[in-house]
């Protein structure tokens, strides 16, 4: 893998360079503009990925903007747009946004029983309201 990694990397220098923080956030301005939310949500959704990072980094950009998207959405109470129709706009199922909250957000809060935003989006409040010092 290193090998071909090796090789490819000096023909793609983005490669190198990219920020995945300014992708994430592409992507959550795509939604806002998309579902018309405003500037409140880009603002809430900027602060999440500031505060969450060392937790969610790890995941792919589209996955990222999809936890942070629904967390702000949360966050802001929109119940107008359905969860789902958020995650079909990046290209992911709404099951691995769940899982990546559970797996990656939940355990690290000792938040036990969050089965999903639309039931138990009240036992989310310590990640929403978590500052990073």
């Amino acid at each position: 893998f290193r090998t071909g990694l090796k090789c490819v990397v000096p023909n793609c220098p983005s490669y190198i360079t990219r920020d995945k923080k300014d992708l994430v956030l592409k992507r959550i301005r795509d939604i806002r503009i998309c579902f018309n939310f405003g500037n409140e949500f880009s603002m809430t959704s900027k602060s999440l990925l500031n505060n969450l990072w060392d937790f969610i980094g790890n995941s792919k950009e589209k996955v990222i903007a999809g936890v942070l998207c629904l967390l702000a959405k949360t966050k802001l109470n929109i119940d107008e747009i359905k969860p789902k129709s958020i995650c079909e706009r990046l290209g992911v199922k709404s099951g691995t946004i769940i899982n990546n909250v559970k797996d990656k957000l939940c355990k690290s809060f000792n938040i036990v029983g969050f089965a999903g935003f639309k039931k138990t989006s009240h036992l989310l409040r310590p990640i929403l309201d978590y500052r990073k010092t």
